[in-house]
């Protein structure tokens, strides 16, 4: 679990593809003046997934799950697409690049919780294949 103290903590990032998911963080002062996409920057250095998407220039979307427990961490990846299936069209969850620190998070990290999820154009799109598979599969047990 991230560590904090009166001015530090740790951000966590969670990237949600269903076949590379994976996490990231990045320590920095809860008032901190960056802004979230260059936290992003910093998180993708050391984490080689995350570094290419990066340096991929692939668009993508920061979300910040409010809620979205990071423990279980087992789960983690079922939970967080679970999230984006009910949040990824609304406007309030999306996080943009350009915000700060401090104004997104205005009393640091929840220490409990992933904090800013990297979502892309594929992850959007492998969420409603699974949708539409158990759409399918349910017609298929209907039918029969």
């Amino acid at each position: 679990m991230p560590l904090t103290d009166d001015e530090h903590a740790d951000y966590i990032f969670y990237y949600p593809h269903p076949e590379h998911a994976t996490t990231a963080w990045v320590e920095t002062s809860k008032h901190s003046r960056r802004v979230v996409g260059a936290l992003f920057a910093e998180a993708s250095k050391n984490n080689p997934i995350l570094d290419e998407l990066y340096k991929s220039k692939e668009p993508f979307t920061l979300y910040k799950p409010i809620g979205l427990s990071f423990d279980p961490f087992e789960t983690l990846l079922a939970r967080s697409r679970q999230w984006l299936r009910e949040h990824h069209h609304i406007e309030q969850d999306k996080l943009p690049a350009a915000e700060r620190i401090a104004r997104a998070f205005p009393d640091g990290p929840d220490l409990d919780d992933v904090n800013i999820l990297i979502v892309t154009a594929e992850i959007l799109e492998s969420l409603e294949d699974v949708g539409d598979l158990e759409a399918r599969h349910r017609k298929v047990i209907r039918r029969a």
